[in-house]
């Protein structure tokens, strides 16, 4: 059977041909048998809505915005990443795929990594977020680009490693329902402000990249709202409002239509 499928691009008018590209990417399909409220309708609705928070502001890098089809398979992902020049794949400073978010239930923060990879990608999420980088495969778009050996990030809130004793939900509970019981909006904002903040704060300059460890421990951030309070240690008050603030006004507003 001949499949047919469609990745859905987004880029700046205004992209600098002398920065390097961060891709922030979310799959927009869903599969029999899974939870499509939770995989991945949130993650689409927050990509939606830091792609439009972002739209404005002055970044190190040139994002792009990717809502891959067929993640299942990976039939969106590869079919991207084979489509790139090897200019372009050597232009890519890292990508973070945003999975399975927005669940207050069986919810655990993670960024999931290789143990291979040594990019400043990494090491810079280490650095802000300590604690939550997780080396365990979710088997998602992000493997795509980890097996071409391009630094990989995936943003996952759903805890598909919790112990059976710790498992208060099944699929089979959700599958069957047709509403969004699993996603909590205000949970949903979080996410949303949490990955927009970071992607704010990501910085692709050699000669800045080191900056992030000279912060001011005396002003670090103490409203707990928009990121958690463990994973602040380098975050400032002043830079989580800067664009968490602005996140929290407007709840992403796609994800109802979205399960539509």
């Amino acid at each position: 059977m001949l499949f047919k499928g469609r990745n859905i691009i987004v880029k700046r008018k205004d992209a600098n041909p002398k920065l390097k590209t961060v891709i922030f990417s979310a799959r927009y399909d869903s599969y029999k048998g899974s939870i499509g409220a939770l995989d991945n309708a949130g993650g689409v609705a927050a990509l939606m809505e830091m792609a439009r928070v972002l739209s404005d502001k002055e970044l190190s890098y040139n994002p792009e915005f990717v809502f891959f089809d067929s993640e299942h398979l990976r039939r969106g992902s590869r079919h991207f990443v084979a489509s790139l020049s090897k200019e372009e794949k050597d232009n890519i400073y890292g990508v973070v795929n945003i999975n399975s978010i927005g669940n207050k239930k069986q919810r655990k923060q993670m960024f999931f990594a290789s143990k291979k990879d040594k990019s400043e990608l990494k090491k810079q999420c280490e650095k802000y977020f300590p604690g939550i980088v997780n080396y365990e495969s979710a088997g998602t778009d992000a493997t795509t680009f980890t097996l071409e050996k391009i630094p990989t990030l995936c943003y996952f809130t759903y805890d598909i490693f919790a112990s059976p004793k710790d498992v208060k939900i099944t699929m089979k509970d959700y599958v069957k329902e047709k509403d969004a019981s699993l996603v909590d909006m205000d949970t949903l904002v979080y996410d949303t402000a949490f990955i927009t903040t970071y992607a704010y704060l990501l910085n692709t300059s050699q000669s800045e990249s080191n900056k992030v460890s000279t912060v001011d421990k005396s002003a670090t951030r103490k409203n707990p709202d928009i990121i958690n309070d463990f994973t602040c240690s380098e975050l400032t008050d002043d830079m989580a409002a800067k664009i968490g603030n602005e996140v929290k006004g407007n709840h992403p507003l796609s994800f109802e239509r979205i399960l539509q």
